[in-house]
């Protein structure tokens, strides 16, 4: 990516076409559409609102 925008913004998450760069623990770096990663978060919420912490941070983001 390089620094370079891919994909297109939308204010619903799940409709985003953006892409982000992963960084996993072990320090592999994967691509990941920005939908994906909202799924993912979202699921990680159980129906009283109650969250489980699977994602660490989030680094190096910026609003275009």
């Amino acid at each position: 990516m390089n620094g370079n925008i891919v994909g297109q913004y939308d204010d619903n998450a799940l409709l985003n076409t953006l892409s982000y760069n992963v960084e996993f623990p072990d320090g592999e770096v994967r691509e990941y559409g920005a939908n994906v990663i909202a799924e993912n978060m979202y699921s990680q919420v159980d129906p009283d609102e109650c969250r489980y912490q699977l994602l660490d941070d989030i680094i190096d983001h910026r609003n275009v």
